[in-house]
């Protein structure tokens, strides 16, 4: 409708799309291949085959493990009372008739998402008996990053070098925003 180069006012129409013949989108079709699962045992790197394997493994794959768990909550604990003082006609009962709960835990004053990242990065490292040398990438998955740039990964990354004492600029980081499912597509 308009030609390239022409300045126009805002809001004119710029292009039309006619769908295509015959209705619906088209859907790529996907085709699953899981591979064989492998287990290790913590502390051990070489992979012993899964029990029930559920598919070949594709020339050139790595096997990818976790070898290290740690979990970590906020040392401030919020109550009920909090919120409800922050909401006109909210009593404690009706907040846990509604949610079930009775109170969270939440970032303390000098505790963040890359201070708590990193600590238990820190922990689940020792926990296996690893060191960030050993980590090839850092997945991070949240809803509330400190910021969208540099990316959550990679300022948790850089705090957990700057533990270990040295930068160790081989390793990938990256963010995976997906909400509530976030951590599903961070494992994946």
């Amino acid at each position: 409708i308009i030609e390239e180069g022409c300045a126009v006012p805002v809001g004119t129409v710029l292009m039309r799309v006619r769908p295509r013949e015959g209705g619906g989108p088209v859907k790529r079709v996907a085709r699953e291949d899981a591979g064989t699962p492998t287990l290790h045992e913590r502390g051990q790197l070489k992979p012993r085959s899964a029990a029930l394997p559920v598919g070949g493994v594709a020339p050139g794959t790595r096997t990818v493990c976790l070898n290290g768990l740690s979990t970590i909550v906020g040392s401030r604990t919020l109550s009920n009372e909090e919120i409800a003082g922050r909401f006109a006609g909210k009593d404690v009962e009706s907040i846990v008739r509604v949610t079930g709960i009775e109170s969270r835990c939440i970032a303390g004053e000098n505790e963040d998402a890359v201070s708590m990242g990193a600590d238990v990065a820190l922990r689940a490292l020792a926990s296996a008996g690893l060191t960030i040398h050993d980590v090839t990438t850092l997945i991070c998955s949240t809803a509330t990053p400190v910021s969208i740039t540099p990316s959550l990964a990679c300022r948790i990354l850089h705090r957990v070098e700057e533990a270990a004492g040295s930068m160790h600029h081989d390793i990938s980081a990256y963010d995976v925003y997906a909400a509530c499912t976030g951590y599903l597509y961070a494992m994946a």
